[in-house]
């Protein structure tokens, strides 16, 4: 039950966060999966090492598949950069059993993940656009539970991996 109550918690954490709280959010975990990779290391476990350092290419991919070259140009250019490097050392994680490739990116990821904490904190979410409201198909009401609040409208780009 508490696992449960949990992962309800952890959802809801991640469906009300303003977009630059799910960006520090991804590094945060991202940078806890390669932590996690440097312990099954030590440890010599093999799988957890892989669980973690997959979860956290995962991750790192995905930053890497949101970005907008067009828009986002040369900040966006370095953050490719960035990215691309990270994924070829986070292969060495699990090729090499290296937790000096887990460290390597470690060291990329914090000041990003430390800038876009520190960017939610003083309420980032200004700086992209507040989903629409979801809408009713024209003709019908919009569902009510009893005594309940109203659930937030699913946002456009929200995370399709786990964290």
């Amino acid at each position: 039950m508490t696992r449960n109550a949990a992962e309800v918690y952890k959802t809801q954490a991640i469906m009300t966060a303003p977009p630059a709280k799910l960006v520090a959010m991804c590094y945060d975990r991202a940078i806890g999966a390669l932590r996690d990779s440097i312990r099954a290391i030590e440890a010599g476990d093999i799988q957890a090492r892989c669980d973690h350092s997959t979860r956290a290419a995962n991750i790192v991919a995905h930053l890497w598949s949101t970005l907008d070259l067009e828009k986002g140009g040369e900040i966006a250019q370095n953050l490719s950069n960035i990215y691309g490097f990270a994924m070829t050392r986070l292969a060495d994680i699990n090729m090499k059993n290296e937790a000096k490739a887990a460290e390597d990116v470690i060291s990329l990821l914090l000041p990003l993940s430390q800038s876009w904490n520190e960017l939610a904190d003083k309420g980032g979410a200004a700086a992209a656009p507040a989903p629409a409201p979801a809408r009713p198909a024209p003709g019908r009401a919009a569902p009510k539970a009893a005594g309940a609040a109203p659930a937030a409208p699913p946002r456009a780009g929200r995370l399709a991996i786990s964290i």
